[in-house]
């Protein structure tokens, strides 16, 4: 899934104006999104420590791990259009987001592979394109780690 909103703080996040539309899917790590207009969005994951909710329609498939709470302040319809799925079991792995800085960080010291790099990516429904502006391309004349320390002899 490629994702077009994360939400992960604490707070809440209103989607409003009228026939809004969301290239990508929604994921909500923490925190609460409100649906006050009619939405279309691929896909929405609502992970076990947000919630989400709102007065309007969400026009794709909705998979609620974590709380359901229709309405804005109060009591409020909230429609959903997709298929949706309400307290499955979680088969979304939920990693801090900021790993993805960590990992990051770690493939451009040359500490993990790119497969680990990917993997963690693949998480979030990410791909090294979408966070290509954070990758550094290693140059050809840097010194590898034995060069550095001066190697060490049997």
């Amino acid at each position: 899934m490629k994702l077009g909103l994360i939400k992960e703080g604490t707070g809440t996040y209103r989607l409003t104006g009228t026939g809004s539309q969301i290239t990508g899917g929604v994921r909500i790590v923490r925190g609460h999104v409100l649906f006050n207009s009619n939405v279309s969005v691929s896909e929405v994951n609502v992970l076990q420590q947000a919630s989400v909710g709102g007065i309007g329609t969400i026009s794709g498939t909705t998979n609620i791990y974590g709380i359901l709470q229709p309405g804005d302040n109060g009591v409020g319809r909230l429609t959903i259009g997709g298929n949706g799925k309400l307290n499955v079991a979680s088969e979304v792995i939920d990693i801090p987001y900021e790993y993805i800085d960590y990992v990051i960080y770690n493939y451009n010291h040359n500490a993990v592979p790119k497969e680990t790099l990917e993997r963690v990516l693949a998480c979030y429904g990410l791909s090294i394109d979408d966070v290509n502006d954070k990758i550094i391309t290693p140059s050809e004349d840097e010194d590898d780690l034995d060069d550095l320390i001066g190697g060490l002899d049997d």
